[in-house]
């Protein structure tokens, strides 16, 4: 599973490395974050004619081989990408929250079982496979946290906390859906809730009464970066393949199956890191050193 993850890059930055533009008041609210636990805000890339696709899913499960203002504009002069007309059309930076909520949901609570969306069976489990189908997005990060689980028989051990990163430093791109929860069924007969916005922040938004947006991230088999600490691992998107993955219509088996596989031996570097990062209020650059255990010694 993935249940952590570091987010410490700026959203401009992110903007000019996804060549996508920022939505509405994220440089202004974003704060860096090396512990981004489950139900916190996480920054995600979509598509924004994602939610103009609503055809029913018909895309079939993979088969699987697994049992503030001035600094900102400083820095997008030096970056030099963050000029209008230097984004992809359609990719944009947003904020969700990180635990998918389906539409069908009768409580928000439900996202907290929500946090992963397995890639064998994302296109088919009733709580995903709408999102699968058109509304996918990249979910970024510059690092994720695996544990460890040693087995000794007869005896509790504590797992150990590792931070897996890009071998070479540039951002993670997780493959993750996203939905907006209108409210319950009885909220919905009333109206929905009031506070709609598109997920971009615009008031103007397409999505009506869309009170909450929510998003998931999609594991798969560990590859052998990952594997000697976990069998899971989150899907990565490279950036040749971004444009497949936000494209808000059904994949084809072929390509579904292309886009979840573990990604290649030696794209990740991990290492154990403090035991303190169990704790999602240790929120510090510290808890991403790497850490010398001497009970290991």
């Amino acid at each position: 599973m993935c249940g952590r993850i570091d987010l410490h890059t700026t959203p401009l930055r992110l903007a000019a490395i996804f060549r996508a533009r920022l939505g509405a008041s994220i440089a202004d609210t974003w704060q860096p974050s090396w512990n981004v636990a489950p139900s916190r805000e996480v920054i995600a890339i979509t598509d924004l004619s994602s939610e103009a696709a609503k055809s029913p899913a018909t895309a079939r499960s993979p088969t699987s081989t697994c049992p503030t203002t001035t600094h900102a504009t400083t820095e997008a002069f030096a970056l030099g990408h963050s000029q209008p007309g230097q984004h992809e059309p359609g990719r944009i930076l947003v904020t969700f929250r990180w635990g998918l909520v389906p539409p069908w949901a009768a409580d928000p609570a439900i996202g907290s079982r929500m946090i992963n969306a397995r890639a064998e069976t994302v296109a088919t489990k009733a709580s995903f496979r709408s999102a699968f189908s058109t509304r996918r997005c990249l979910i970024l990060a510059d690092g994720f946290y695996e544990w460890s689980s040693p087995s000794h028989a007869g005896a509790r051990v504590a797992k150990t906390p590792f931070y897996f990163r890009r071998t070479d430093g540039s951002p993670l791109a997780l493959a993750g859906l996203w939905e907006s929860w209108v409210g319950s069924p009885r909220e919905r007969a009333k109206g929905g809730r009031s506070d709609s916005r598109h997920p971009d922040g615009r008031p103007d938004s397409p999505v009506p009464h869309a009170a909450l947006r929510t998003c998931t991230i999609i594991t798969t088999c560990a590859n052998p970066d990952v594997a000697p600490v976990h069998h899971r691992m989150p899907v990565l998107i490279e950036q040749s393949d971004i444009d497949r993955w936000l494209l808000p219509s059904p994949l084809s088996r072929d390509t579904a199956e292309s886009l979840l596989e573990p990604t290649a031996r030696g794209v990740l570097t991990g290492y154990e890191v403090d035991p303190a990062v169990n704790d999602p209020a240790h929120d510090d650059e510290s808890v991403v050193r790497p850490f010398l255990n001497t009970d290991h010694e």
